[in-house]
């Protein structure tokens, strides 16, 4: 199993540096300049241009080399020719402040180059056309254009609120504010817009529907002999870098009995815990990458959801130690889990599909089958059917190879192996069997 997980992130070291653009803004006196950094094949390009202000054109220059020195003087001689010399009326004062802010923003895109290789993705999008996609495409990058636009007019407006009235800051006094700008109108209803215009697109997406087989190994890090191994087969919904859902039916995995001799047992409970890959078992899940796709905001647009469902028949027993009588029951034990990952990393281009997220949310555990309260306290030491708690994990996906580990805090009253904190890891290998792009499901 350790080798197994091993092997797995060895392949996830793999992943390829994507060019990508970073941008940061600067403020001088009435404008805002976006600062844009893009490295090729060839070298670095920075770009400069004022957001308030599009009728001037961009100023952009290509570099071999790049560190603090040259790119404080690439943005200088960029900022002189949209500004014009009568705008710097203090050379000194200009100088101290690209040399301040240019220099913060020249760490922040050092910082971001280091995370770069794993945050650009490509979408793919199954069921438009060429010319749409290149439509849908275009609407994006409008979209974000104005939405920097929007902020940047907030932070204007509070800036302005706080030095006319020297008052605290009131939610009315800021709507107030940006109510007499025209250009933030103008923008907001730009906005609107574009989100209806992605929409509408975005409904002609298409889920790519697979027929798959699947293996899978779980382990439990509470009882040693608790590790199963099983394979199955099923279907996989896929929305490339947007959504995914997956049913699997386990068909080879034989030991679906549990015997504990005398009394309760710490496997029993870890059945219940565990998304079991028995003979028989069920097992559903279900992605979004992105609750918030057109948010502005990096760190909401990241939050997805994720819903698991699995169903696994067990045959509890309980022998007595002179074997004569036995306590049975066929327990159906269901898990749920309802989480709100947050994607660090989310890739795709064809041949390349790879997300990594931490997962927080809720988890839900139910006994059910041919097994009373009688019988559960037999077996568990407590009678009752449904325990509920948190769960917090990570998640790591490599095209068709999977890897979750989770840790739920059931609460409730004391069940060994099932309440308090736990912990399960898994490792699964998905391949598509049949997969017929033509042929898919026509929902959002």
């Amino acid at each position: 199993m350790k080798k197994l997980i091993l092997c797995f992130m060895l392949v996830n070291l793999h992943l390829t540096v994507f060019s990508q653009t970073i941008s940061r803004n600067l403020f001088f006196k009435d404008n805002v300049f976006k600062i844009e950094y893009k490295k090729d094949e060839i070298g670095v390009i920075v770009t400069t241009k004022n957001i308030l202000n599009e009728k001037k054109d961009s100023v952009r220059k290509r570099v071999s080399d790049f560190n603090l020195e040259i790119f404080l003087a690439i943005i200088k001689s960029q900022l002189e020719d949209l500004l014009g010399e009568k705008a710097i009326t203090n050379k000194a004062s200009f100088d101290s402040l690209v040399t301040k802010d240019g220099a913060k923003i020249f760490e922040m895109i050092q910082q971001k180059i280091k995370f770069s290789e794993l945050e650009f993705g490509v979408d793919f999008y199954y069921g438009l056309t060429e010319e749409e996609k290149k439509i849908l495409s275009v609407k994006k990058t409008e979209l974000l254009n104005f939405q920097e636009k929007q902020h940047v007019y907030k932070k204007i407006a509070i800036k302005t609120w706080k030095d006319s009235s020297n008052a605290t800051l009131s939610r009315n006094g800021l709507k107030k504010n940006l109510s007499t700008n025209a250009g933030y109108s103008n923008t907001i209803k730009e906005i609107n817009e574009l989100k209806e215009g992605i929409k509408a697109l975005a409904h002609k997406r298409k889920y790519e529907v697979s027929f798959i087989g699947n293996a899978n190994v779980v382990t439990s890090f509470k009882v040693a002999n608790q590790s199963q191994l099983g394979g199955g087969f099923g279907l996989m919904a896929h929305k490339p870098n947007r959504a995914e859902f997956i049913g699997v039916f386990t068909v080879s995995q034989a030991n679906d009995t549990i015997i504990g001799v005398g009394s309760t047992s710490n496997e029993f409970a870890q059945s219940v815990l565990i998304p079991g890959v028995r003979r028989f078992s069920l097992f559903t899940t279900y992605r979004l990458n992105s609750l918030w796709p057109l948010s502005y905001s990096n760190f909401f647009n990241k939050i997805g959801f994720l819903w698991n469902v699995n169903v696994t028949p067990y045959n509890w027993q309980i022998k007595t130690v002179n074997n004569q009588d036995s306590i049975q029951a066929k327990a159906l034990p269901i898990s749920m889990d309802f989480m709100f990952p947050y994607h660090w990393v989310s890739i795709y281009e064809p041949g390349k599909d790879i997300l990594i997220s931490s997962d927080f949310g809720f988890t839900a555990r139910y006994i059910a089958g041919d097994i009373n309260a009688e019988r559960r306290n037999s077996f568990l030491g407590n009678n009752k059917a449904f325990y509920a708690g948190l769960i917090a994990g990570l998640s790591i996906k490599y095209n068709g190879f999977r890897f979750q580990f989770h840790a739920p805090i059931i609460f409730g009253k004391q069940v060994q192996g099932l309440t308090n904190g736990q912990a399960y890891a898994s490792i699964s290998i998905i391949t598509k069997i049949f997969n017929d792009v033509n042929n898919v499901l026509d929902k959002k």
